[in-house]
């Protein structure tokens, strides 16, 4: 792989993990079961 390609790899991981945080920071403030499902979708994207 590529220097340039495994960056951006690395940066879309870490960028789905952060938004992954946020839906359960959100959820745990709001008590949304949505933010919670959103969060558990954003955690099987970054492991995906």
């Amino acid at each position: 792989m590529a220097s340039g390609s495994r960056k951006v790899v690395i940066a879309a991981l870490a960028g789905n993990a952060m938004i992954a945080v946020t839906k359960f920071a959100a959820s745990v403030y709001t008590g949304s079961s949505a933010m919670m499902s959103g969060g558990v979708h954003s955690v099987v994207d970054t492991c995906n």
